[in-house]
C-alpha cells in the first residue's frame, strides 16, 4: 500500500501505485487533512485530445538510482490490449522526429466505478520504451506497458 497525503505526492516521490483487481487487491490512499476517504484505484488511462489511447493497472514514478531523485518518467504497466496509437507515437520517437512525438497527454486514475479521481496533465511527452503485449510476467497474462519521459507535469484532483 503506497500511503499519501494529496494526490501530489504520488509525483513527488518515489513511488508505485497498483489498482485493485484480480492482479492487485492494493488500496492507494490518497485522502487529504480533510478526511476524505481513501481511493481504490482501479486504473489508469492515457489520454490525448480527448481519446483514451491504452489503459493499464499499474503506475511508476521513476528514480534515477545514482541520486535517488525522482527523474521527469513514468512507467505505466499491465495493460492488456495493443495500442496501435502508443505504438506509432513510440516510432515516432524512436526515429528521432521529436516534434512530431512531444505531445501533451493526461493520464486519468479511475476508481472501481469507473469515476474519474485525479488527472495528471504531462507536457510535451513522449514514450521512450514501449513493451507492446508481452507474456513475459510469469502468469501467462498477456500486458503491455510504457515509459513516458515528459518535460513538465501539473496534478488535478477530480473529487
Amino acid at each position: 500500500m503506497v500511503c499519501m497525503r494529496s494526490v501530489v505526492a504520488v509525483m513527488a516521490i518515489a513511488g508505485t501505485v497498483l489498482a485493485s483487481g484480480a492482479a492487485h487487491a492494493q488500496e492507494t490512499d490518497v485522502s487529504s487533512s480533510e478526511g476524505r476517504a481513501p481511493i481504490t484505484a482501479a486504473r489508469f488511462a492515457i489520454v490525448i485530445d480527448g481519446h483514451e489511447i491504452a489503459s493499464f493497472t499499474r503506475f511508476d514514478s521513476m528514480v534515477d538510482p545514482s541520486t535517488s531523485v525522482p527523474s521527469q518518467a513514468i512507467l505505466l504497466t499491465g495493460g492488456h490490449t495493443y495500442s496501435p496509437e502508443i505504438n506509432a507515437w513510440h516510432e515516432a520517437a524512436l526515429m528521432g522526429r521529436m516534434d512530431v512525438a512531444r505531445r501533451t497527454c493526461s493520464i486519468v486514475m479511475y476508481d472501481y466505478k469507473g469515476t474519474p479521481v485525479a488527472t495528471w496533465r504531462i507536457i510535451n511527452a513522449w514514450p521512450s520504451k514501449y513493451t507492446g503485449v508481452s507474456t513475459k510476467n510469469g502468469r501467462g497474462l498477456a500486458t503491455e506497458g510504457v515509459i513516458l519521459v515528459y518535460e513538465r507535469i501539473e496534478v488535478s484532483p477530480e473529487r
